[in-house]
């Protein structure tokens, strides 16, 4: 499974994150379909489908987890993501 950066088809933001975390497409043709944040243990504790096929960007509420290391999942209908970001 690609690493987000590894890929360079996405950008999160901001890292270190505390209320909001941004998913943004660097290239219009990949589309969220989902994405789930684990955290180090592997319990998903976000997940978040997409509805709109063509959504390119997503904001995601994450005031409620605790400070620490998650892992934030990406799915499309090509290729899963995956990218470590921390909660301070």
């Amino acid at each position: 499974m690609p690493t987000v950066s590894a890929a360079g088809n996405w950008i999160i933001y901001p890292n270190p994150f505390d209320e909001q975390l941004t998913i943004n497409a660097r290239q219009t043709n990949n589309h969220i379909q989902s994405v789930e944040m684990y955290d180090v243990l592997g319990q998903l504790v976000i997940n978040q489908n997409v509805d709109n096929s063509t959504n390119t960007s997503l904001q995601l509420n994450v005031s409620s987890l605790a400070k620490g290391m998650y892992y934030v999942m990406i799915r499309t209908a090509d290729a899963d993501y995956v990218q470590k970001v921390v909660k301070q």
